[in-house]
């Protein structure tokens, strides 16, 4: 499960950070913390979350040695924004946040996942 202080410590740095997943390289998901009002069911949050994962990081992998580590990707949805960040240990943090979110929280956000 993704450790309440991880999720508290990322909600903590703004409002629209909404769901937080974190998943293993292999797409397993290990943990889900949302406080969204509106949410998907959890099956599906893994089944998108753990399908994303794996895809990255195997391009991550691939291109590694050409572009350098993976920092975060955006991918950006009419109604929210969802961020996948590389943490330690080969996890990948998967950040659901309303699409106003500032850039300097986004850039806050990537390197506290870092120290997790």
């Amino acid at each position: 499960m993704v450790g309440l202080m991880e999720a508290v410590s990322l909600f903590n740095l703004h409002e629209d950070i909404r769901h937080v997943v974190v998943v293993d390289s292999a797409g397993n998901v290990e943990g889900i913390r949302s406080r969204a009002k509106a949410t998907w069911p959890e099956e599906q949050i893994k089944q998108f979350s753990g399908l994303m994962a794996a895809i990255i990081f195997g391009i991550c992998e691939k291109v590694q040695s050409v572009a350098g580590t993976l920092d975060y990707i955006q991918v950006s949805y009419e109604k929210m924004k969802v961020f996948i960040v590389r943490g330690r240990e080969n996890k990948f943090y998967i950040i659901s946040a309303r699409t106003k979110i500032p850039q300097d929280i986004v850039n806050q956000m990537v390197e506290k996942i870092k120290t997790f």
